[in-house]
């Protein structure tokens, strides 16, 4: 049978959800909340039919209610075992504080357990959580495409030492019109890292920019030197010196601002070879199943340097450099727990050209994935319990 007949016969017709669907009936459509962007911008839903446990299922606040009182035991119900084994088998999640059970992230403070999980779609975000303990459940439901309410909201209702957060309003951007010169200034291509290209590009009086692998969006000015994108919350930033070139572009996203070297049409052609060949590189490499130099040696060494607290970021790409700076309280706490390590043994190489390891600690076994650039240095590291 199909996801949703699955969910409906297995969940929502035992339960009594009669509002939770992938398909909407004509009644329900006209009760369904408009998603808006986090500047209250209506936007478009998404569909999702090939991955539908990833955000297809629309329902409502009291259905969810309805599922966390059967999982709470409040209501007698024949998915009771089910709901309990869901939450009886955890892992760690890499904080001190988190587990991972059956889709359920369990989070403990002062003693009290918090069993949760979120989600977001265009549009909208959600909250759902429960005390096992005080028996109690909390349900939020946005239609803003914004990651701040939901989740601290209904962490606070469940566990008031938990704070609300303070976040300033999102800066709402003004669009105005540019003349074609001062976009073909930036015309060009720009270089983050070895496989990292943002192309700008002009089509009349419309601009746009794409980076490696992903497709092409248009960008609008607020300034001569400033655009932001409608489809994510992201800006650039030209710089243009006293000659009036345009050395570099700095993307802001996700709190970050990375700076993107500008290319010659030469330094441009090169490093689209380099990229060519290093994709032909991976994909051989992946059908081969064949392990790159290095990686192995990286591993070990980067498991040593978090157990010491101290990575050498200079072996690092500056992007995996940063995230590792931010993260490395948690890594070093995460890594303490394992405990000392036995062994590292290499299982294959994933589609992304990533090399994938089994490595087994004193308290637990892990994966690792890690890729190492052209020039030696990691450009990804990332692992997770087994």
């Amino acid at each position: 049978m199909s996801y949703e007949a699955l969910v409906r016969s297995r969940i929502c017709e035992p339960l009594g959800m009669a509002d939770t669907r992938v398909t909407l009936t004509p009644e329900m459509k006209a009760r369904l909340a408009v998603g808006h962007s986090e500047t209250l911008a209506p936007v478009s839903n998404w569909d999702i039919p090939t991955l539908a446990g990833a955000g297809a299922l629309r329902s409502t606040v009291n259905d969810m209610l309805i599922f966390l009182a059967a999982n709470l035991g409040y209501a007698k119900t024949p998915l009771a075992e089910a709901m309990a084994d869901e939450v009886s088998v955890r892992r760690s999640a890499g904080a001190p504080d988190m587990e991972i059970a059956y889709a359920w992230h369990i989070q403990t403070k002062d003693g009290s357990s918090i069993i949760w999980h979120n989600g977001g779609t265009g549009g909208y975000r959600s909250y759902m959580g429960y005390d096992p303990k005080a028996r109690a459940g909390v349900v939020v439901l946005s239609n803003i495409s914004t990651q701040a309410g939901p989740d601290d909201i209904g962490r606070h209702l469940l566990n008031a030492s938990y704070p609300l957060l303070k976040m300033a309003a999102p800066t709402e951007r003004k669009e105005i019109t540019l003349n074609n010169d001062t976009f073909d200034r930036y015309v060009g291509v720009y270089q983050l890292g070895p496989n990292a290209l943002m192309t700008m590009s002009r089509t009349g009086d419309k601009f746009y920019t794409q980076l490696t692998g992903q497709p092409k969006f248009e960008v609008f000015a607020e300034s001569e030197r400033k655009f932001f994108l409608k489809v994510v919350d992201a800006q650039l930033t030209f710089d243009v010196d006293p000659q009036g070139a345009t050395p570099q572009v700095t993307l802001h996203q996700n709190g970050r601002d990375m700076v993107w070297k500008r290319l010659s049409e030469a330094e441009a052609q090169s490093a689209t070879a380099d990229i060519e060949a290093h994709n032909a590189e991976v994909a051989k490499r992946f059908k081969e199943q064949k392990q790159s130099p290095g990686t192995e040696a990286a591993v070990r060494r980067t498991i040593q340097e978090l157990q010491a607290g101290e990575p050498k970021y200079d072996l690092m790409s500056p992007q995996l450099a940063q995230i590792t700076r931010q993260q490395l309280p948690q890594l070093k706490a995460t890594i303490a727990q394992l405990g000392a390590l036995e062994s590292v043994t290499f299982k294959g190489v994933g589609p992304g050209g990533v090399d994938i390891f089994e490595v087994k600690f004193e308290h637990g076994t892990t994966e690792w994935r890690i890729m190492l650039g052209a020039d030696g240095k990691a450009q990804s590291i990332g692992f997770r319990p087994l």
